[in-house]
């Protein structure tokens, strides 16, 4: 078991190594996109702002990756939820025991403000 172990870790060093970028976006867009990452996001493009320290072509690569990266990962759960959105919280409501006069009150909320609603609801963590 601890041979698999080293030989997967060493396939995913190698992967970073021969295409770091890449590497990266895919990284930032599924930390994006609501799947739980072991390691944070954060920490990753605080580890390649580290590796590309000194030169400024090397640090714009890296924030036009993290911007584009972090584009395409939320775009995964507005679409989804666009689509099936309604369908799940009326299933998921029921499970929950949550009023669905509440969740219509929200979603008026949300309809009312437009945009503030969704940058609020994006900065406070857990909302």
């Amino acid at each position: 078991m601890r041979e698999l172990f080293r030989e997967i870790a060493r396939l995913v060093i190698g992967a970073v190594t021969a295409h770091a970028y890449l590497t990266l976006f895919v990284v930032i867009a599924i930390e994006e996109a609501g799947v739980p990452f072991p390691v944070p996001g954060d920490l990753v493009i605080a580890y390649y702002g580290w590796r590309a320290a000194g030169d400024p072509f090397e640090i714009a690569r890296t924030i036009l990756t993290c911007a584009a990266a972090s584009a395409v990962g939320t775009q995964i759960p507005y679409w989804l939820a666009r689509r099936f959105g309604n369908t799940v919280v009326e299933r998921v409501v029921f499970w929950l025991d949550i009023d669905m006069s509440k969740v219509d009150r929200l979603l008026t909320w949300v309809q009312r403000h437009g945009f503030f609603a969704v940058v609020g609801a994006r900065l406070i963590p857990g909302f």
